[in-house]
């Protein structure tokens, strides 16, 4: 799935979603919890999902929207430090307002009180609770979204027409929810969709991945790559795949 598009060896573990809220506008739940005594280093692909986040460290705590950058991140879990978070669906969107109110709430007091992993993890899901329960949706980028993700819209004019609005009015659409470009969408979700074809059928040649990630032909395919990752397909498979678990999600930030 698009979800599991995260290298770090496991660490970032599947949750449910826990909360009616969390329910209708996420679309799924992860921790990610440090070593006691070690620094994990995690990469993500280019993504382009906004995500909810609380994290826990020695003496500190916190409560974010982590926005998509649609580059390659790399990022230190550091040592004692869990974090719990959902991602979002397309055209969810939380007011900075709820973001603050979300860290007076009883629920994120009691966080770091919690003597357990498993308490922890239910009060940063009523954390997340809070905030979501005032987030609101936009049905347009929601509509928009999942054209270009499954392919039916690979270019900004083909979203324009598909909301009935401008390229311009698409661009402040897609600024507003993610603070990306849609064409920085449209490319950065062409390279994960290849991404997943190669993670799931790993056998497969590059010419074919790429004619069904809807590039005109292998070497078009390379470049994308290479722009947004900095590595040919082949070298970034090898640097990340081969020396993790084999999952490709983001990372905590």
């Amino acid at each position: 799935s698009d979800d599991a598009l995260v290298f770090g060896a496991g660490i970032r573990r599947a949750l449910p979603l826990v909360g009616r809220a969390t329910e209708a506008r996420a679309e799924s739940a992860f921790s990610a919890l440090g070593a006691p005594d070690a620094a994990l280093r995690l990469v993500a692909a280019p993504d382009v999902t906004c995500e909810l986040k609380v994290a826990l460290g020695p003496g500190w705590s916190r409560v974010w929207l982590a926005r998509p950058t649609g580059t390659l991140e790399s990022h230190v879990l550091a040592p004692g430090t869990s974090v719990w978070g959902v991602r979002l669906r397309p055209g969810v969107t939380v007011s900075p307002r709820a973001v603050e109110a979300a860290m007076r709430s009883r629920a994120f007091a009691d966080l770091a009180r919690a003597p357990r992993t498993d308490d922890r993890t239910l009060e940063a899901s009523r954390t997340i609770e809070h905030v979501l329960a005032v987030a609101r949706n936009d049905e347009r980028v929601a509509l928009a979204f999942d054209a270009a993700h499954d392919g039916r819209a690979g270019t900004v004019e083909a979203l324009g027409e598909l909301l009935r609005a401008t390229p311009r009015h698409v661009g402040r659409l897609f600024a507003e929810a993610l603070g990306l470009a849609p064409k920085r969408v449209l490319s950065v979700l062409r390279v994960r969709r290849a991404l997943g074809i190669a993670r799931a059928r790993p056998a497969s040649s590059w010419a074919a991945i790429a004619a069904e990630a809807g590039y005109a032909d292998q070497s078009h395919l390379g470049r994308a790559f290479r722009a947004l990752l900095g590595q040919s397909p082949d070298a970034f498979l090898r640097a990340h795949v081969s020396s993790a678990d084999g999952q490709l999600g983001r990372a905590w930030r």
